[in-house]
C-alpha cells in the first residue's frame, strides 16, 4: 500500500526550500535527524554543537557553538546573520542523555543539565528573537524527551 500526502502538506513542506535554520544538538540523535530532513527539504542549516567534527551531513554547516556560553551564542548568531541576514527557524534540540534520577545526581551534574536544556534553549531563543522581529516571522521549535515525563 502506498500512503500520499495531501497536497496542502506538499505545498507547506515547498515553502521551506530556500530558508535558513539553525539546529542546536545537530551532530547526533534527534538533532542531526532534523538538520537532514531540513537540508533534504531545501533548507540551508546551521547544524550547532559543542563539536562541528560531527555534522550529521554534507549539506549541513557546522558550526562548534557551546549554547551555556552566552558569547558563544551571540558570536554564533553574528555569524550566521552576516551570510544570511535572515533567520527562519531555529531548532532547540541540544540535549544531555543517561541524566540520573534525581536522588543520586550531583549539585554540578544538575547545574549542567539546566545549563544546557534552559539556559542553552533561553540564550538561542533570545537571540533568534532579535532577527525574527526584524523579519516580522520565523519559527522557533523547542525539542525535549520522553525523560522530562519521568
Amino acid at each position: 500500500m502506498t500512503v500520499t500526502k495531501p497536497s496542502y502538506i506538499h505545498s507547506t513542506l515547498d515553502a521551506l526550500k530556500g530558508r535558513y535554520a539553525i539546529v542546536t544538538g545537530a551532530s547526533s540523535g534527534i538533532g542531526a535527524a532534523i538538520a537532514n530532513e531540513f537540508t533534504a527539504l531545501g533548507m540551508h542549516v546551521f547544524g550547532w554543537d559543542l563539536n562541528s567534527n560531527n555534522a550529521p551531513g554534507n549539506s549541513v554547516t557546522a558550526l562548534a557553538i557551546d549554547i551555556t556560553d552566552e558569547a558563544s551564542v551571540v558570536d554564533g548568531f553574528i555569524s550566521v546573520l552576516e551570510e544570511t541576514e535572515q533567520l527562519d527557524v531555529l531548532v532547540n534540540c541540544a540535549g544531555i542523555g543517561g541524566i540520573k534520577r534525581t536522588r543520586y545526581m550531583a549539585s554540578d551534574e544538575w547545574n549542567t543539565m539546566l545549563s544546557v536544556h534552559a539556559t542553552g534553549s533561553f540564550l538561542c531563543a533570545r537571540e533568534a528573537l532579535a532577527s525574527m522581529e526584524t523579519q516580522g516571522c520565523g519559527s522557533i521549535i523547542n525539542i525535549a524527551s520522553i525523560c522530562g515525563l519521568t
